[in-house]
């Protein structure tokens, strides 16, 4: 099994598992943990990152409204289907649908967590050097 696979399937029995938890269809679970879940917690780091609080209030609102306005088993099927179809798309690249879900769904938003944490842990460190106040007779 290589590691692709491995990663794969590390991720489905994760989201198996939660299924098993929720009651939640696969197509459910698969669909509010991709999108709606991951982007939201991008969401809460970009506002943490930017210092402001539109990202997530923005998403939260539109994921409210979709979420409230649809069938959600309907909605995770139909939406499931054509994320299937996109990922089988890189086929003519040379690419099977295992290697192009750990690339578009676990590498990726890996990549996207990383720079988010380090953007966020930098603003951190920065206001903590910033707010610090000088010691007496200290010149900076």
């Amino acid at each position: 099994m290589t590691i692709a696979q491995k990663i794969f399937k590390a991720t489905f029995d994760f989201l198996v598992y939660l299924t098993q938890l929720t009651g939640w269809s696969y197509t459910e679970i698969n669909v509010l943990v991709w999108y709606f879940l991951i982007p939201a917690s991008w969401a809460i780091l970009l506002d943490r990152v930017l210092g402001v609080s539109f990202f997530k209030t923005t998403f939260g609102l539109i994921a409210f409204k979709v979420l409230s306005s649809v069938d959600l088993s309907v909605f995770a099927d139909w939406l499931f289907m054509r994320s299937a179809r996109f990922l089988n798309s890189f086929r003519g690249a040379g690419s099977d649908y295992v290697m192009t879900s750990v690339i578009v769904c676990v590498l990726i938003p890996l990549a996207v967590y990383a720079l988010l944490l380090w953007f966020a842990l930098m603003r951190s460190l920065f206001s903590l050097v910033v707010e610090l106040p000088a010691k007496p007779g200290n010149r900076l």
